[in-house]
C-alpha cells in the first residue's frame, strides 16, 4: 500500500485471499493478516463453514474466544463465495501480531432415514419380496445407497426417480447391490424394489425370511406383510 506524502487520515481497506480447498478431512493453520512494522494491531477472527463442513479440533495461540453475537454480521457476508451461504462457528479477539490457530475441517455425515412397506409372497415355485422404500436424506447429500442381497434372491425390478442405475458386487460379505443416484441427492426420494428367489420346498421345516436393509441408514422402520400361497401354513419360529 502506497500513500500520498503527508497522508495521515484514518482509512479502511478490504483484502480477500483464498486457497484451494483440500479433500475433507484436512487441517489448516490460519493467522490474521498483519501489517509489518505496526506499533499495535487488534482485531476479530471468525470461522465459518458451509452446510457440508463441520469443525473438528480448534487450537489457538494468543486468541481469546468471544460470543458469536459480538462478531459483525457485515464481515460474515463478505466471506460468502460462489453463491453459497456460510454459518459462523467460532469467533475470537486478538491483540498480538503472533496470534494464530490450527483447525480441522470434517465432512458432515448424512443422516439417512428409511421407511418401507414390504410384502413377502411365499410359494413353492418362487418367493417375491416387494418393497416400497421412502428415503429421507438430510444434513449432507449422497451419491449412492447400498444393501445386501438376501441369499438366493435376485433383482426383478428396481426403479425410482433419483436412480441412475444399479450394480451388483460380490465380496466376502456377500452380494452388495449399489443404487447409483443421478447426482448428489438430499431430501426425500422413493424406490420400488422387487426381489425374487426360488420357492420353499414341500416339507421344509425351517426357512429364514429375506431382509432388505439400507446400509447407510441411521434408522429404518416400516411394515412387513407375509402372504403365503393357498394351501401353505406359516408359523413364526423366531423374530
Amino acid at each position: 500500500l502506497q500513500f500520498e506524502p503527508g497522508f495521515g487520515q484514518p482509512f479502511v481497506f478490504t483484502v480477500k485471499s483464498q486457497v484451494a480447498a483440500k479433500p475433507l478431512p484436512y487441517e489448516q493453520e490460519i493467522a490474521p493478516i498483519t501489517l509489518k512494522n505496526a506499533a499495535g494491531q487488534v482485531g476479530l477472527v471468525g470461522v465459518a463453514t458451509g452446510v457440508e463442513v463441520q469443525l473438528g479440533d480448534v487450537t489457538t495461540e494468543l486468541l481469546s474466544p468471544i460470543n458469536l453475537e459480538d462478531f459483525p454480521s457485515a464481515l460474515l457476508k463478505m466471506a460468502v463465495g460462489n453463491g453459497k451461504t456460510v454459518t459462523l462457528r467460532r469467533t475470537f479477539r486478538y491483540s498480538d501480531l503472533e496470534a494464530k490457530m490450527n483447525l480441522s475441517a470434517l465432512p458432515v455425515k448424512p443422516d439417512v432415514r428409511v421407511v418401507t412397506q414390504e410384502t413377502l409372497s411365499i410359494g413353492e415355485d418362487r418367493v417375491v419380496l416387494a418393497s416400497q422404500m421412502q428415503v429421507n436424506i438430510s444434513r449432507a447429500g449422497i451419491f449412492s445407497l447400498t444393501f445386501e442381497l438376501p441369499d438366493g434372491m435376485d433383482v426383478e425390478s428396481l426403479t425410482g426417480p433419483a436412480l441412475s442405475h444399479w450394480t451388483e458386487l460380490k465380496n466376502q460379505d456377500g452380494r452388495i447391490l449399489t443404487l447409483h443416484l443421478r447426482g448428489k441427492t438430499i431430501g426425500s426420494t422413493a424406490f420400488q424394489v422387487s426381489l425374487t428367489g426360488s420357492g420353499i420346498a414341500t416339507g421344509e421345516q425351517s426357512w429364514e425370511a429375506p431382509r432388505l436393509f439400507i446400509q447407510e441408514a441411521s434408522k429404518q422402520e416400516g411394515q412387513l406383510q407375509v402372504v403365503p400361497e393357498q394351501g401353505m401354513r406359516l408359523n413364526v419360529q423366531q423374530r
